[in-house]
């Protein structure tokens, strides 16, 4: 199918291609600027990866590329290509919206690639023609050729020059066919220059706008109207009333996979691992006369520590493959569309629950997604809410308490998810009959591409981009955090070792701290302490833990398995850490809100923390 696209668009003077590329390349006094354009989920980053050599996230919903990202053309450092906001119009109302048309508007690239997703063509042409009436000189990257076709879509690709006045290529941008002729196509439009043109006049209505664009449409394609395969799985995974159990279900499946399969796997080589070579270490500091002091700060304090977060990599990395196959494939953008019925009876609209999912990575891109959405309370309440999903930093904790006081027990873990997912539509609920939040939900409007396979690049790139952000933190901010937890544990405010932990500057914050638990079952100092220390990094919950307990063993005879659930739902829905404070700070433009959005997290945490342990108590 592939050779069937290029033979179909190969230039009949490739000498003449060449050419022109080596221009380009060889001007030294002039750079070009190409701005990528599409609608959300429409193959825009995996394109930008392919003509930069980069390797952005690639998402597949809308709301994963919020501000725009700067790389140079492939071989070509005097061409930068610039991945812009995936949006449906050129009308300035949501952030995003307004990065695209103020960069279309001001900047003046010197080429606009419009990516096109061939399977929603209709759609998709609304925004050629939005970009058409700028009068810039523009290429059309008509992507997902080979899935159209498959689906008996045929494309006139002539019929749309002639209309639009400027280059329509069949693309894949996932299988990178057609990239070439992409390249050469884009070389022409940088040295001839010729602006695109519109099909209406400026002053055209909202209407006559989509009239002319579905006639352009209808007489561009030729559409087998037989159902595809998109359209049954969707009949079920779409359903009224499967929707929801389908998605519980997949829950159980990744999580269950990840966390019980892989951390039953690997949770007993990582103890026999980290075993081992604590005694290594401490064997060979001996032998090389390393003082006691700086033995234990190593080996009790920053190996403790960051190897106890260290040893949950192979379950956050399977975890993080699942969740790109599922982003890759198109089911998450279903998600979203089912999630809206739910969150509109909650005053939620079904785009806030996109940021939620792109917060399961970390909340703070999670918290900057938000800026797809176009009204500002729901905008701004989905700041506050993002941070009750459980985030990868989240999870090395819930994954220590589930493996410890539920290991045979395979609810569990996933069960965070649902009460991350409810904690979402109750807050949305309460925030919106507070006057700071009261409007009505926007309208949720998103196309539902075509099912296709996920590439084995797209979801190696996207997982292991989040393991190696993962890692990153642990080595750095959780390893200066384990080292300064185990100085405030060795030593007593006089500056004195301190004879038993409790004595320790930490034991005696803690003690302060520890009151305020007891309701919630957790009411020992230690875990107090490790609370306090989530604040700056939420990994370091987990460093903390294993280091101030010191072995499982002491863990589960300082929790029970209500208070060790209590623990791990406040953990999950208290205030976030510094980074996404931040985050939080800049999206909702004022720290008074900030303050606000902190405490309704922190109380909430507590109440629902107090609701578990109490009743939980009561009833086992």
């Amino acid at each position: 199918m592939g050779d069937i696209i290029i033979k179909k668009q190969s230039h009949e003077n490739v000498n003449e291609d060449e050419i022109l590329r080596a221009e380009i390349k060889n001007i030294k006094d002039k750079k070009f600027t190409v701005a990528l354009v599409g609608n959300p989920n429409c193959g825009k980053t995996t394109l930008f990866n392919m003509l930069t050599k980069s390797r952005e996230y690639v998402g597949n919903w809308p709301g994963v590329t919020v501000e725009k990202k700067v790389a140079k053309l492939v071989d070509n450092n005097n061409v930068a290509v610039v991945d812009l906001p995936g949006v449906y119009s050129l009308s300035p109302f949501s952030l995003d919206e307004r990065v695209t048309h103020d960069y279309i508007e001001n900047e003046n690239p010197d080429l606009v690639i419009n990516i096109i997703d061939t399977t929603l063509l209709e759609r998709s042409l609304i925004l050629t023609e939005a970009i058409a009436c700028h009068g810039v000189p523009m290429v059309c990257a008509l992507n997902m050729a080979d899935i159209a076709r498959k689906n008996g879509i045929e494309v006139d690709t002539q019929y749309l020059e002639s209309v639009f006045n400027c280059p329509f290529v069949e693309i894949s941008a996932s299988k990178e066919i057609g990239i070439d002729v992409l390249l050469d196509t884009i070389a022409h439009q940088l040295v001839e220059r010729k602006p695109a043109t519109s099909i209406l006049p400026e002053d055209a209505s909202d209407e006559e706008i989509h009239e002319a664009i579905a006639e352009v449409a209808q007489k561009s394609a030729v559409i087998d109207d037989k159902d595809n395969f998109s359209d049954r799985v969707d009949r079920i995974v779409t359903d009224k009333w499967f929707a929801i159990p389908i998605f519980f279900v997949v829950c159980w499946g990744i999580y269950y996979v990840a966390i019980q399969g892989v951390g039953g796997i690997t949770g007993k080589w990582a103890e026999t691992f980290m075993d081992a070579t604590s005694k290594w270490i401490i064997n060979i500091f001996n032998s090389i006369g390393v003082s006691n002091i700086l033995t234990s700060l190593v080996v009790d304090g920053i190996f403790s520590g960051v190897g106890s977060v260290l040893e949950f990599v192979p379950q956050l990395f399977v975890l993080f493959i699942l969740l790109s196959i599922l982003e890759d494939c198109g089911y998450m953008s279903r998600v979203a569309f089912v999630m809206d019925r739910v969150f509109r009876m909650f005053g939620l609209s079904g785009r806030s629950f996109i940021p939620m999912v792109v917060g399961t990575g970390c909340s703070v891109p999670g918290i900057m997604a938000s800026r797809t959405i176009e009204n500002n309370k729901d905008r701004m309440m989905t700041c506050v809410l993002v941070p009750f999903m459980p985030c990868s930093a989240k999870l090395p904790i819930i994954s220590l308490m589930a493996g410890i006081m539920f290991p045979k027990n395979t609810l569990v873990a996933p069960s965070f998810y649902l009460i991350g997912i409810a904690s979402v539509i109750i807050g949305g609920f309460i925030l919106k009959h507070t006057a700071d939040y009261r409007q009505d939900p926007a309208p949720f409007f998103m196309e539902l591409s075509q099912y296709h396979m996920p590439t084995i690049k797209n979801v190696w790139e996207a997982a292991s981009s989040r393991t190696k952000e993962f890692i990153k933190k642990v080595t750095t901010i959780i390893l200066a955090a384990s080292a300064i937890i185990w100085l405030l544990k060795y030593f007593t405010p006089t500056m004195e070792v301190a004879s038993i932990p409790e004595e320790s500057i930490l034991g005696y914050i803690g003690k302060y701290i520890a009151p305020i638990f007891i309701p919630l079952g957790f009411g020992n100092w230690q875990s107090a302490v490790s609370i306090l220390t989530g604040f700056a990094a939420r990994e370091n919950v987990a460093a903390t833990i294993s280091i101030l307990f010191g072995s499982n063993e002491a863990i589960e005879r300082a929790f029970t398995k209500v208070s060790a659930f209590s623990f791990c739902t406040f953990v999950l829905l208290s205030s976030p850490c510094i980074g996404a404070i931040a985050a939080m700070r800049k999206e909702l433009g004022s720290t008074k809100m900030t303050v606000k959005a902190l405490v309704f997290q922190t109380s909430y945490a507590y109440f629902i923390a107090l609701l578990i342990y109490q009743i939980g108590s009561f009833v086992f």
